[in-house]
C-alpha cells in the first residue's frame, strides 16, 4: 500500500554498462528515514503477463543503505539496452506489522539508446539517440566518443549543448573500416549516463567495373537510341545519359533505373539532327553522385547527297574517333555491306557499275566502329532522276557488241516492262528485266526480217511516278 509519510527515492541516473550490456542506476534517499529497502520498477513494453507500457516490479533490495543497482533480473524478460532504451523508476518500502508500505515512485529515467548508419552521401556516420530528459534544467551536455580503425581508445569527437540536440554527423569515416561510437550525457552536478555502443562499417555500393556502350542508332525520325550493358553484380541502380551541347558542356538528357546487370537502352533521345553529338553514361549512387562513367561516343550524321544521275557522293560528319566507317545499303531491316572508308575520310563515291543499282531507291547508312562499339548514322535515300535512252537501230551482225541487240539505257526505275511489236501489231518480245535485250529474233527463235519495229516501255521512277514510252527501232542485217 502507498504511504504518504515515506519520501520517494531520487534517481540520479541510469546508465548502460557497456561491458555487461546491462543497466546500472544510482539514487539518493535520506539515510535517517526508517525503511526496509527499495523496489525497482521497469517499464515493460512487451510481455504476456504485463500490459504494454506498464511499470512492473522486477526486484526488491532489502537493504535500506544501498544506493546502486544493476538490472540482471529475468522477471518480465532480461533487460537489453542494446536493442531499445530501458525506463526505470524506484520506490522505497517499509514493513509495518503485516503490512508493506510503499512510497510514491520517483521520477522516471530512461537509458540512452544510440542508433547510427553510414551516410553514403556525406562519407560520414549519422548518429541519433533519445534525449536524457530526467535531468531537466540540470542537464549540461552530450559528449560523442569514437574509436576508429585499429585504435584501442575512444576519443571525444563532438559535443552537443542542448537537451534535444540528439543527432549529429561524424565525418572522417574510412571505407570498409569499422568505427565504434557511444554517447555520454553529463549533468551539471557531474553525474553521467552512457549509451550503448554501436559499430558502423561503411561499405560503399559495389561500383560497376564498366559501363559498356554497345551501339548508337539514329532513327528515321532523327531521334537516337543508345544501347549499353553493365556487369551482373553491381549495386548501382541509377544511370544518366549526358549529351554535349553548345560550348562543349555536357547536359543530362535522361535517367534510367535498372535492376541488375543486364542490357539496357536510352530511347527516343532528342537532340541535334544536322550535326554529330557526343554522349556518355554515368552511374549514380543514391546521393546522387557520379561513381562511374562510360567512354564518350558520338553519333554519325549522313548528309543528303546532291542529285546526280551517274554517281552517289556520300558525305557524313562525326565527332567520334572511329577505326573506320562502313557503308551499307539498306532495304527494310536488312543491310548489305558495300565498302569501307578510312577513319579520317568522311566521304565516298558510289559510281556507275560500282554498287549503284539500276532500279529502286538507293538507301544508304554509315556505321562507325571503335573496339566493340558501333555508331549507326541516319538512313538517307537519295532521290535519283531516271535515265531512259533508246537506240534507233541495231544490227545483230555488228562488230560492236552493244550494237548487236536492242537494249535501252535505263536506270533508277522500278516496275519495268518492255514490249516489242511488229508493224502489224503482233507482240514478239516482252521483258521485265532492264538488263534483258531483244536480239532481233521472233518467239520461235527465227531471225526477224529487216525493218522497223515498235517498242513500248512502262516504268516508275524513284518517286513512284509512272511513265510510258513508245517509239520505233530499225532492225538491220
Amino acid at each position: 500500500m502507498k504511504a504518504e509519510g515515506i519520501p520517494s527515492p531520487e534517481l540520479l541516473f541510469v546508465t548502460v554498462n557497456q561491458d555487461t550490456k546491462t543497466v546500472t542506476m544510482q539514487w539518493i534517499f535520506p539515510e535517517k528515514e526508517p525503511v526496509n529497502g527499495f523496489a525497482i520498477l521497469r517499464k515493460i513494453d512487451k510481455h504476456p503477463l504485463a500490459a504494454p507500457g506498464s511499470y512492473q516490479t522486477i526486484d526488491f533490495i532489502n537493504d535500506s543503505l544501498r544506493r546502486t543497482y544493476t538490472d540482471t533480473s529475468q522477471i518480465f524478460g532480461k533487460t537489453n539496452p542494446y536493442l531499445h532504451p530501458e525506463t526505470y523508476r524506484i520506490l522505497a518500502y517499509k514493513v509495518v506489522g503485516t503490512d508493506t508500505l510503499f512510497s510514491l515512485p520517483g521520477e522516471e529515467h530512461k537509458s540512452i539508446f544510440l542508433t547510427g548508419l553510414y551516410k553514403e552521401c556525406d562519407y560520414a556516420a549519422g548518429l541519433q539517440w533519445n534525449p536524457y530528459r530526467a535531468w531537466g534544467n540540470n542537464f549540461s551536455h552530450y559528449e560523442i566518443f569514437c574509436q576508429s580503425g585499429g585504435d584501442t581508445i575512444f576519443h571525444k569527437v563532438k559535443e552537443c549543448k542542448t537537451l534535444n540536440d540528439t543527432s549529429i554527423i561524424v565525418g572522417g569515416i574510412i571505407n570498409f573500416t569499422p568505427s565504434r561510437y557511444y554517447i555520454k550525457a553529463v549533468r551539471k552536478s557531474g553525474e553521467v549516463s552512457f549509451s550503448n555502443r554501436i559499430e558502423i562499417t561503411p561499405i560503399s555500393p559495389n561500383i560497376p567495373e564498366y559501363i559498356q556502350l554497345d551501339s548508337l542508332l539514329v532513327k528515321e525520325t532523327g531521334q537516337k537510341e543508345i544501347f549499353f550493358h553493365i556487369p551482373e553484380h553491381t549495386d548501382a541502380r541509377y544511370y544518366t545519359l549526358y549529351a554535349e551541347g553548345t560550348g562543349g558542356r555536357f547536359d543530362s538528357l535522361q535517367s534510367l533505373q535498372v535492376n541488375g546487370g543486364e542490357y539496357y537502352s536510352f530511347k527516343n533521345i532528342s537532340g541535334e539532327t544536322n550535326r554529330s553529338q557526343r554522349y556518355y553514361i554515368a552511374a549514380k549512387n543514391n546521393c546522387p553522385n557520379t561513381i562511374k562513367h562510360s567512354d564518350t561516343v558520338a553519333s554519325i550524321v549522313l548528309h543528303t547527297p546532291p542529285e546526280t544521275p551517274e554517281e552517289i557522293f556520300l558525305q557524313w560528319s562525326s565527332e567520334g574517333e572511329f577505326t573506320d566507317y562502313r557503308i551499307y545499303k539498306t532495304e527494310n531491316e536488312a543491310k548489305k555491306y558495300i565498302a569501307t572508308s578510312f577513319a579520317n575520310e568522311y566521304h565516298y563515291h558510289l559510281s556507275n557499275g560500282n554498287h549503284i543499282e539500276n532500279t529502286e531507291i538507293q538507301c544508304m547508312q554509315i556505321a562507325g566502329q571503335k573496339d566493340n562499339f558501333y555508331s549507326y548514322s541516319n538512313i538517307v535515300c537519295p532521290v535519283r532522276d531516271y535515265i531512259c535512252r533508246f537506240p534507233n537501230a541495231f544490227n545483230p551482225n555488228s562488230e560492236i557488241d552493244e550494237n548487236r541487240v536492242f537494249l535501252p539505257k535505263i536506270r533508277f526505275v522500278s516496275d519495268f516492262i518492255m514490249q516489242i511489236y511488229t508493224e502489224f501489231g503482233a507482240l514478239i518480245f516482252e521483258s521485265t528485266d532492264i538488263h534483258q535485250a531483244w536480239d532481233g529474233r521472233l518467239p520461235n527463235g527465227k531471225e526477224a526480217p529487216r525493218g522497223a519495229y515498235l517498242y513500248w516501255v512502262s516504268f516508275k521512277d524513284t518517286r513512284g511516278k509512272l511513265f510510258r514510252k513508245k517509239g520505233t527501232v530499225v532492225l538491220l542485217r
